[in-house]
């Protein structure tokens, strides 16, 4: 991987890519680490990213099977055309956007489960594992919803999420 800076601080990590049977181990220094930092990942394949430490944001383009784990963030967490992402967040995220992907899984902390904005566009099975409702209950896994109904009203959309009973 490589930092380059251009008048603001940024970690591109590009194209590094593992195999099935070994994935890359990509950890960024936590001395080099500063809040005001953004990580963009792009084009990677196998890899297990982690960020020790808290920064501005980080995106994900265009990945298949990588494995992020950090501590959180101060802004927002893009994943975009990505397959098969996991992300575990032990600190706080104020938001999370993923748009095109299919297959992300999302394990977050209490607290960031607490106050994370989860929004997404054109993407299919991606879940969020959340803390249970006490130390001693088992974490919860939750599908976010694929399929919408949607209805007009007075002139107006109004949608809703289709649950299927059964």
């Amino acid at each position: 991987y490589q930092r380059r800076v251009h008048g603001d601080f940024k970690w591109y990590i590009e194209h590094v890519k593992g195999t099935p049977r070994e994935s890359r181990q990509v950890e960024i220094p936590e001395d080099d680490l500063d809040r005001n930092h953004v990580i963009y990942v792009y084009g990677c394949e196998f890899v297990e990213l982690k960020v020790p430490k808290k920064c501005n944001s980080i995106l994900l383009v265009s990945c298949k099977r990588v494995d992020l784990t950090m501590v959180g963030l101060i802004g927002a967490l893009e994943i975009t055309s990505c397959q098969r992402v996991r992300v575990q967040v032990t600190g706080t995220i104020p938001s999370c956007t993923i748009e095109k992907t299919n297959d992300a899984m999302l394990y977050l902390s209490k607290d960031a489960a607490a106050s994370a904005e989860i929004v997404t566009s054109a993407c299919t099975s991606i879940n969020v594992t959340v803390p249970g409702a006490t130390d001693e209950d088992d974490i919860v896994e939750l599908a976010l919803p694929e399929q919408y109904i949607t209805k007009i009203t007075n002139r107006k959309l109004v949608t809703e999420v289709n649950t299927h009973s059964g």
